[in-house]
């Protein structure tokens, strides 16, 4: 009986050494592989959850039909001057990394709406390639 238990624990402390498969140790190459299939791994995965908020709509932008900004102008590296349009009263916020403060509260609109109309992008991007040329 000890000699057959003896026998059992010698196999079990060197079966891992006489079963286990020869390893080598990877090179520089086969771990560069590695990587960069898991990166690319992760890449899909987050590009494929963007896509999936992206058709699903489950992030929607902030946007309201009563407050407008209606033009921005910067004045510094980290100051700018921001129009909102709130109901009928446009105001001027000038804006910091200390805060924001209203500068002026306009009673009647400084900027209507057609005016608005023709400071589209599209048009200004137009506008400049033809400049260009």
């Amino acid at each position: 009986m000890r000699r057959r238990s003896f026998f059992y624990l010698m196999c079990c402390t060197y079966s891992s050494g006489i079963w286990a498969a020869p390893t080598t140790p990877p090179t520089a190459w086969g771990m560069l592989i590695q990587v960069i299939l898991a990166l690319m791994v992760v890449l899909l995965v987050i590009f494929a959850a963007a896509w999936v908020v992206k058709r699903t709509g489950a992030i929607k932008p902030m946007t309201s039909p009563v407050i407008k900004n209606l033009a921005v102008m910067s004045v510094g590296s980290k100051e700018r001057l921001v129009l909102v349009q709130i109901g009928d009263k446009q105001i001027l916020l000038g804006i910091s990394p200390a805060g924001m403060n209203t500068i002026h509260v306009f009673d009647q609109p400084i900027v209507t709406m057609k005016q608005e109309a023709n400071n589209d992008f599209s048009k200004r991007l137009m506008e400049m390639i033809k400049q260009r040329h």
